[in-house]
Formats: structure tokens, sequence, C-alpha cells
């Protein structure tokens, strides 16, 4: 459902960095469900365009979640991990991470659109949820 059976163990290697970057074991229990994800362009206000990732989840517990954390994987066009640059300048390398304080109902829809530089990006491989809160203060978390 997630595409996460895609990342194998060489690509975790290749990444070299911590293993609870890729940690789904509880991913099942997820109150979200990635609805979609796509690269996204944009015009600035100088008409310049500018790239974007596009995470759509929907909220299928019966919380009203108040806070959505989100990870996902890239690669580029040889199906190896890319290089992206956010807007610090700092380099990583395929994961990327973004929340959203966004209120939703049980069965809304949400979305978090992140701007991320990517050196080779060119396919969003997969997105998960790994931290979700809710208005009665609990936390579902994905260890």
């Amino acid at each position: 459902m997630y595409g996460l059976d895609t990342i194998t163990g060489k690509t975790k290697d290749m990444l070299n960095i911590s293993p609870d970057h890729f940690d789904t074991a509880n991913i099942a229990s997820s109150p979200v469900q990635i609805v979609s994800k796509e690269f996204i362009s944009e015009r600035d206000y100088l008409g310049l365009d500018e790239e974007f990732i596009l995470i759509r989840y929907k909220n299928i517990s019966q919380k009203t979640i108040t806070g959505v954390k989100l990870r996902w994987y890239c690669e580029d066009g040889f199906g190896e991990p890319n290089l992206m640059t956010d807007m610090s300048g700092a380099v990583t390398i395929s994961i990327g991470e973004g929340r959203n304080g966004e209120r939703l109902n049980p069965g809304e829809t949400g979305a978090i659109k992140y701007k991320q530089y990517y050196e080779t990006g060119d396919r969003l491989v997969s997105a998960w949820a790994y931290q979700v809160g809710f208005d009665d203060q609990t936390v579902w978390n994905i260890k």
C-alpha cells in the first residue's frame, strides 16, 4: 500500500542513515492513509517554476487529528537514492520529512506541500506517517 517494499536493504545501506527512518513495523495501525504523492511545479511571483512535493493523506481513525509528521523516500531515474538540498542549503539523501498542524476530523483528507530542492529526484517511491497527534492529547507513533 505504501510502496515501502521497494526500499531494499541495499538502498538502506547506500543511504547510510539511521534505520529508524525506515521503521514501518507499526504502519498497519497508522491512523493516516496516504492517498497520493507527487512532485508538482508552481510558478512563483517572478514567474519561475518551483518544485514541491505534495502528499495527500486521509484520517482513517475515529479521532480528530491535530498534527501529522510524514516521511518520504525518493529515487533518481536509475533507481538510486537521490540527493536533496533543503531551504537551509543542507544536503541530505533521499529521505524527506514534513509536518502539518491541520485539524482533520475522521474521514477527512489533508495535504502537505513541501519545498524540496532535488538534485537528482525523479520518483517519489513511498510516503508514510510516523507520528500523529490527536485532539485528546494522545499521540500515535510508528514505533
